[in-house]
Parts: structure tokens; C-alpha cells; sequence
């Protein structure tokens, strides 16, 4: 509808501006005397100025882009959970900035794994405009453990009691 209108309006600016320019040509080229005279082509010429510059404007308007930018697509958020870290960054960098909040050590999860994230699955989330904070496993805590082998077991439970405190 649009490209009707625009295509209308251009057409009567064109015819407008074609008015007007024959208009000031006839009065340049009239001599002085029959210049008083032209009186009707002096206002065709008042009025069809105007009218070209405000068409000329109105179908500028009409192509021009729109000033507001466009509002931003809502997702529901996805359950990283379990995916590494660089496969969620990799596939998801069009729809949020994924950062690591936290790293602590879990068993339950190889090195560079999600443990869990904010907003959680099923929220809904500004595509392009979110950040989604991460808790990122460093793996199982590993620990030394004193050599007990060979001794007897109240030996071997006296020095490993220390390490009762590990999770």
C-alpha cells in the first residue's frame, strides 16, 4: 500500500515541480512589459513551489527508515547443564554473553562443565541483551594422600583421620 501511495505522491511532486519550472521560465523569458501581465502563471508558480516541497518531504518520510530501533526478541532460556563451557559460548553467542561466575570443584562433572547458570532453564531471556553467569566445574578435588600401605590399620586411620574434613 505504501509503495502505491509513495509512487502517487512522487508522481504529483514530479508534475508539481514540472508546473513550477515552466512557470519561472515563462516569466524569465517575457519581456518586461507583458511581465505584469502573467499574472496567473506568477501564481501557478507561488503555489506549486509549496506543494513540491511538502510531497517531496512527505514521501521522504515514507522511505525513510524507522528512528526506533526494533524491540528485541524474547527466547526461553535452554538448560546448559552438563555442556562445556566453550560449546554453550560457541553456540549461543547470538542469543547471550555467557560468563563464568564461579569455578569450584565437583565430582559429578568433568573439568569445564556447567554445573549451573542464572537465568535458569525455562525463563525467558532478551535475545542479543542478556548475560548468563555460569558455576563451572574444575572437576574432582584431587588430594595427596599419605602412603599408608604396609601399616596396621589404627596406624593407617590415625594418619589418614586428617583428611576426614574433604568433601
Amino acid at each position: 500500500m505504501f509503495d502505491i501511495l509513495y509512487l502517487v505522491m512522487l508522481v504529483i511532486a514530479a508534475a508539481a515541480f514540472i508546473v513550477m519550472l515552466v512557470c519561472v521560465i515563462k516569466l524569465i523569458i517575457a519581456k518586461k512589459e507583458k511581465r505584469g501581465q502573467m499574472k496567473k502563471t506568477k501564481i501557478a508558480a507561488v503555489i506549486s513551489a509549496p506543494i513540491t516541497a511538502i510531497i517531496i518531504a512527505f514521501c521522504t518520510f515514507l522511505i525513510s527508515p524507522p528512528i526506533a530501533p526494533p524491540l528485541p526478541e524474547i527466547a526461553v532460556m535452554p538448560d546448559l547443564t552438563g555442556f562445556t563451557f566453550e560449546e554453550c559460548k560457541s553456540a549461543y553467542t547470538e542469543h547471550f554473553d555467557l560468563v563464568v561466575e564461579k569455578e569450584q570443584y565437583y565430582a559429578e562433572y568433568p573439568k569445564g562443565t556447567i554445573i549451573s547458570h542464572t537465568p535458569k532453564e525455562g525463563q525467558e531471556y532478551l535475545i542479543g541483551r542478556t548475560t548468563v553467569k555460569c558455576f563451572i566445574s574444575r572437576g574432582p578435588r584431587m588430594v595427596a594422600v599419605s602412603n599408608v600401605i604396609g601399616l596396621d590399620f589404627e596406624d593407617a586411620k590415625e594418619i589418614l583421620g586428617e583428611y576426614d574434613n574433604l568433601q
